[in-house]
């Protein structure tokens, strides 16, 4: 295998999903620690279509999700990216769309938990907190580079995964004609 040919874009040629799932078992139950390189090889070597159909076939060989076994055994950064890999596209990006506008909510947390707010009345903190940090780029990033297919799926995985309209949600924490393009976009 030379490195030029891998990447999480292309599938993987010589593809087994079962062979997969079973060194990724084998790898989350290693005694004292997992098998983080195992875990990483696969994960990365393999389309996000692949790494779906290995979930798949993980879940029916181990009886339990491959995310909650990455979750339980693998903290830290590699487990993040791994739970990240294991996204399908859309909720993917709901995710991150989620996280770029709780931006603002934890800034709203902080500010209220400053002593700020001691000396203000609610409307006050309100106009302070809103629009506090959200991630625009990411925002625009998703927004902007997807086609309408994709937007479709990231607003009805936004839906399902929150529970909450992510039209109303982009409304609520954007503003001006920053937040009108964002729902023209949406």
């Amino acid at each position: 295998m030379s490195w030029g040919t891998l990447g999480t874009v292309r599938p993987f040629s010589n593809f087994h999903p079962e062979r997969d799932a079973l060194e990724l078992q084998s790898a989350l139950e290693k005694k004292g620690s997992s098998d983080t390189v195992t875990l990483v090889r696969i994960l990365t070597n393999r389309s996000n279509a692949q790494r779906q159909l290995i979930a798949k076939t993980f879940e029916e060989v181990a009886q339990k999700s491959l995310e909650a076994a990455v979750k339980k055994t693998v903290s830290g950064d590699v487990g993040a990216l791994l739970l990240n890999l294991l996204m399908p596209p859309q909720e993917h990006d709901a995710y991150r769309l989620q996280q770029a506008m709780a931006v603002s909510m934890l800034s709203a947390f902080r500010v209220w938990h400053s002593g700020v707010h001691l000396h203000m009345n609610t409307n006050t903190v309100s106009v302070c907190v809103q629009g506090l940090g959200t991630d625009e780029e990411t925002l625009t990033e998703i927004l902007s580079l997807r086609s309408r297919k994709q937007l479709d799926d990231i607003n009805a995985a936004y839906r399902f995964l929150y529970k909450k309209d992510l039209e109303k949600e982009l409304r609520g924490e954007t503003s001006g004609d920053f937040c009108k393009l964002l729902v023209a976009l949406l």
